[in-house]
C-alpha cells in the first residue's frame, strides 16, 4: 500500500500503489503537511483529484519503480553469481558480440522470472546437481 501520512508519519489514508514489483511486498509512506490539510478538510480520500497531491503520488510511484528495478537487477546479479558458483549457469565466457550479449541478458531475465515465480524449482535444480 501507499500510505498518505501527515508530517509526523501518521497514516491518514491509503491507496493501492498500482505499480509492478513482482516478488516484492512493500508499504510506502508519503509524508506531507499538505496531506494533513486535505484530511482536515475531509477530502484526503479524494486527494488524487488534487493536482498537487496527484503529482506527488505519481512521483512517489516513479521512485518506487526505480527502486524495485534496481533491486531486481541486484537480485539477478546475485542469482547469476550463485549459478556460476554452482556451475549450472549455461554461459562460460563473456559475450563476444552484441547478439550474444543480448541472448545472455534475455536468458538472465527469463531465468530470474522463472526462479521467482517457481521457488520450488530452485530446490529441484539443486537436488539434480547434488545427485550428479
Amino acid at each position: 500500500m501507499l500510505y498518505l501520512c501527515d508530517e509526523g508519519g501518521l497514516p491518514l489514508h491509503r491507496i493501492p500503489p498500482t505499480i509492478q514489483a513482482p516478488g516484492f511486498e512493500f508499504s510506502a509512506y508519503l509524508k506531507s503537511p499538505y496531506n494533513s490539510r486535505l484530511n482536515q478538510q475531509g477530502i484526503l480520500d479524494l486527494g488524487e483529484l488534487d493536482p498537487r497531491l496527484s503529482k506527488a503520488i505519481e512521483e512517489s510511484k516513479d521512485q518506487l519503480r526505480t527502486h524495485f528495478k534496481a533491486r531486481q537487477a541486484d537480485d539477478t546479479r546475485s542469482l547469476v553469481e550463485r549459478w556460476k558458483q554452482e556451475a549450472v549457469y549455461p554461459y562460460k565466457d563473456e559475450s563476444e558480440t552484441p547478439v550474444k550479449t543480448a541472448e545472455r541478458q534475455v536468458f538472465d531475465i527469463v531465468a530470474l522470472n522463472v526462479a521467482t515465480a517457481l521457488p520450488d524449482l530452485k530446490l529441484k535444480i539443486g537436488e539434480i546437481n547434488a545427485s550428479n
